[in-house]
């Protein structure tokens, strides 16, 4: 008998400390975030607010300003210019204000042809800017075109396309005077031949 209440009182005690162990047991709450932690949000957490403009690389502010910088940067080569081309009775010059994308010889030369009267296979073999006894000049180099395009003209033609051609690139570029030659050497046509430097016609 007393082999058996020892056996009882044993099972006793087991089912005792069972009962506290499983009592014992709670969930352990998930550790909080850490002071200064930075949390990830995924992409499709984000909620960019209403006008928000996002991107890898810098803020709003930062967008804004790269738009103004390319924008002005794409409107400072803009020049404008006098071009002056023949009155209605070819007896002198008329001038007007254009403006071209940015200032080169090709585009001086393709205002001239399309609203100065030359003619449009003519080409500059070659451009300087340089300085004679203190004064600014150009030295311009034209195709064979143009000695002959100038060379069919009457006396009053021929002065009225020089002074287009002369008055409209000193202007655009500020110079004084210019030298016109043709594939290299003097511009000869039947009443005159242009060997040194020229200024404004008037």
């Amino acid at each position: 008998m007393k082999k058996m209440k020892k056996i009882t009182a044993v099972w006793i005690l087991m089912a005792m400390l069972a009962g506290i162990s499983g009592c014992s047991k709670e969930e352990t709450p998930p550790p909080a975030e850490a002071e200064g932690t930075t949390t990830v949000t995924t992409e499709a957490e984000q909620k960019e607010e209403p006008g928000q403009v996002t991107t890898g690389t810098g803020s709003q502010e930062n967008v804004a300003a790269q738009s103004d910088t390319e924008g002005q940067a794409g409107e400072s080569n803009a020049v404008s210019f006098s071009l002056y081309s023949s009155n209605d009775d070819a007896t002198g010059l008329v001038q007007e204000t254009v403006e071209v994308a940015a200032l080169t010889p090709e585009n001086v030369l393709a205002v001239l042809i399309e609203r100065g009267g030359l003619q449009g296979d003519i080409r500059i073999l070659g451009f300087e800017q340089a300085e004679d006894n203190g004064t600014r000049v150009l030295n311009i180099d034209f195709s064979q075109e143009f000695g002959t395009y100038v060379g069919s003209m009457g006396t009053a033609g021929e002065w009225t396309i020089m002074g287009s051609v002369c008055n409209t690139f000193l202007n655009a570029y500020g110079c004084e005077k210019v030298k016109i030659t043709v594939e290299g050497g003097v511009l000869t046509t039947g009443h005159k031949e242009y060997k040194g430097y020229n200024g404004y016609f008037e």
